[in-house]
């Protein structure tokens, strides 16, 4: 079986619990002979380290470089691993301007 399976980290390229997840899911369906290809959109120039013979590590922006896309990163207050306390923080202090 092949799987394609998408995140945005992945060990040990990662920030939080969901790469860890993505690994631990990953070393479970290998044991049962699954093929993994992870894509994510953000990363490493080498990803060989994490990879192995049943999981292939595709970060897209390393690939495609030269392809005519424009990703825009924006201002935002949303980020990972932010709750409502600290959003409603930041929400404040940007309309006191503080």
């Amino acid at each position: 079986m092949k799987v394609l399976m998408l995140g945005w980290e992945f060990p040990p390229f990662f920030a939080g619990g969901a790469g860890i997840v993505c690994s631990e899911l990953s070393k479970a369906l290998i044991t049962q002979g699954t093929d993994i290809l992870f894509v994510m959109p953000s990363g490493p120039d080498n990803t060989s380290s994490a990879e192995s013979q049943n999981l292939k590590i595709i970060v897209t922006n390393n690939k495609y470089r030269n392809v005519k896309i424009r990703i825009k990163k924006i201002d935002s207050l949303l980020h990972a691993y932010a709750t409502p306390q600290s959003y409603n923080q930041q929400y404040t202090q940007m309309i006191n301007g503080t």
